[in-house]
């Protein structure tokens, strides 16, 4: 109710302002004002995709990864707007005169399609912030009965009469081959569907490099009921569309299975997502409609390959990856009527690259066929390796054994556990982030070396020791300078041509865990990163803090892996190339 008020009035106040300077001055303005939209929606995903890829995951402007589709909209439409205006007022300076009449009359038509584009295109770039689902009353999409659905909207819907006059121009008078109409139907819902996250606090976006495809799958039946139930709910599913209708019992349900990598997670490593945040767009080759998906499977157990398939069938549901792996692959079933084919995949905003005239190589007839054919790719998380690493093609020519001293005892060089290398003082930490009971949940500070060791006398109740760990995971911490077996130094890194490769653990099962933070420590001074949310992905981001030399022998770096916990952790890599092989596997049981 605010928002329809504060458009309502900020709407009614530009119309009269532009009515009032006349019909051939609100001519002008209308004109350059339709053009500068169309190049704003021209360029919106373009524009946002460039902005979201550009944005620093840390400091001063990370701000800008969650308001990369709202400015990817803005923007352009500010700059084309102010050069339009520029260009009109510098050629056309003289005024035309005309009756009284038509300039009223004139210059209120003209004044109220500008303001309600100026207001339309402002309610949609603002929608597109990261804001909670309830954006000052405003919320045009709701859940039932687990289902995405239109709920009202503004009193003066100038989104949807903005983005549907765009959408119909994308089609006719300024059509393209690649139309509006045709990638993002019900684009006015993008913003509030992206909103629609875990207690509104979530994130929004993720990167387009943050999400791949890797498989696709169909499943038909001669009544679209036959598949809306699986062996742990064996009763049928209640599904609709985004209108809160039934979809039709010819349907048939078009599988996606994506790798997401562990840089799109929240803050405590996990990738949270709901129905809301992943779109399909289906298209009959006339029109495209927007579809969101009624169930996802994923990896259900940290300790297990097992999968778990996990209905959309209740409001405000989330499902969290489990374990701290560089990547979980989670699949996401659609109704996709009749007629329709799939055209476009979005996730969290970007879109998803995957062919749309190649066909699912994989159908199932029933429920069971399609769970287990779900059961084959979720269960293989472990084997898809991530952060550019191919498991599978390893070298190991340079792989140093590396042998425990006792039975389940971590071997020189590797700690197991939470506990911080030194102890901070609390009220020096800024701006890391704590809990009520002092550890550290994320952030990055540096000291200098001076300050560190009067802070390990500190009195206890002013002691930050430890980083906060979800119940099924644990810190594997590995020395990674000076003579340790897994340092920087070791001439099989050192002598790495590029330092754009990454370094990490890899489990058993081939799970691969990129160091999530590090602490770092020479003569002048100690830093501390701890970031399960923003994964270290290459040696080089390491370097840039701490460069390891043999001319610093004073040097100190552990390396923080979030690992999930139970956890058989066999190689540490460089890239492909193997460092060190545990044998036996190092356990992360404690």
């Amino acid at each position: 109710m605010i928002l329809s008020l504060i458009v309502i009035v900020f709407w009614g106040l530009l119309a009269f302002v532009w009515a009032s300077r006349g019909f051939y001055s609100a001519l002008l303005g209308m004109i350059c004002t339709v053009l500068a939209g169309a190049i704003a929606f021209g360029l919106w995903e373009v524009v946002g995709t460039k902005i979201l890829e550009a944005s620093p995951q840390q400091g001063t402007f990370a701000w800008l990864e969650g308001a990369a589709w709202a400015l990817g909209l803005a923007l352009p439409f500010i700059v084309s707007l102010a050069i339009f205006r520029a260009v009109t007022d510098a050629v056309l300076r003289a005024n035309v005169t005309v009756s009284s009449t038509v300039n009223y009359v004139g210059g209120g038509i003209c004044g109220v399609i500008t303001s309600t584009i100026v207001m339309g295109i402002l309610v949609l770039s603002v929608g597109q912030q990261r804001f909670g689902q309830d954006l000052f009353g405003f919320k045009p999409l709701t859940f039932q009965a687990g289902n995405v659905v239109r709920d009202g909207g503004l009193i003066l819907p100038v989104d949807r009469i903005t983005a549907g006059m765009y959408s119909h121009f994308s089609k006719t008078s300024l059509r393209t081959r690649e139309s509006l109409a045709k990638w993002h139907p019900d684009f006015e819902l993008v913003g509030p569907a992206m909103r629609m996250t875990f207690e509104g606090s979530n994130r929004t976006t993720a990167r387009p490099e943050q999400v791949s495809l890797a498989g696709r799958f169909t499943a038909r039946s001669t009544k679209l009921e036959d598949l809306l139930s699986d062996s742990q709910n064996p009763g049928r599913q209640n599904v609709q569309g985004l209108d809160g209708q039934p979809f039709p019992s010819d349907s048939r349900i078009e599988g996606f299975v994506l790798n997401v990598t562990s840089g799109a997670a929240e803050k405590n490593g996990k990738v949270t997502v709901g129905n809301a945040q992943v779109r399909l767009v289906a298209s009959n080759g006339r029109t495209s409609r927007s579809l969101f998906p009624i169930a996802m499977a994923s990896q259900a157990d940290a300790t297990t390959p097992g999968f778990g398939r996990w209905r959309f069938d209740s409001n405000d549901t989330f499902i969290a990856s489990v374990g701290g792996g560089s990547q979980a692959v989670m699949s996401f079933e659609f109704v996709v009527p009749n007629g329709f084919e799939p055209l476009a995949l979005y996730f969290k905003g970007s879109r998803v690259a995957f062919d749309p005239n190649q066909k699912p190589t994989v159908t199932a007839s029933s429920a069971g066929m399609r769970d287990a054919i779900q059961a084959a790719p979720v269960a293989s998380v472990g084997g898809g390796g991530g952060a550019s690493i191919n498991v599978s093609d390893l070298k190991l020519d340079k792989a140093r054994k590396v042998e425990t001293q006792q039975e389940g005892q971590a071997p020189t060089g590797i700690r197991i556990g939470g506990m911080l290398p030194f102890t901070i003082q609390e009220g020096l930490h800024a701006p890391l982030e704590l809990t009520d009971d002092r550890r550290v949940v994320q952030g990055e500070v540096t000291f200098a070396a001076k300050d560190v060791d009067p802070m390990q006398s500190v009195d206890k109740a002013l002691r930050i020791d430890s980083f906060v760990l979800e119940s099924d995971t644990t810190i594997v911490q590995v020395e990674a300078a000076g003579d340790s077996t897994f340092s920087f130094l070791n001439p099989t890194i050192a002598t790495l041509e590029k330092r754009d490769v990454p370094i990490a653990l890899i489990d058993d099962r081939g799970q691969v865990y990129q160091p999530v933070g590090f602490v770092y420590r020479d003569d002048i001074r100690a830093t501390v990163r701890y970031t399960p949310g923003q994964p270290i992905a290459t040696l080089s981001q390491i370097d840039a803090t701490a460069s390891i030399s043999r001319s610093k022998p004073t040097q100190r770096l552990t390396l923080l892996f979030r690992v999930t916990k139970g956890a058989k952790i066999q190689y540490y890599v460089a890239g492909q190339t193997v460092i060190a092989e545990f044998v036996p596997t190092v356990s992360t049981n404690r």
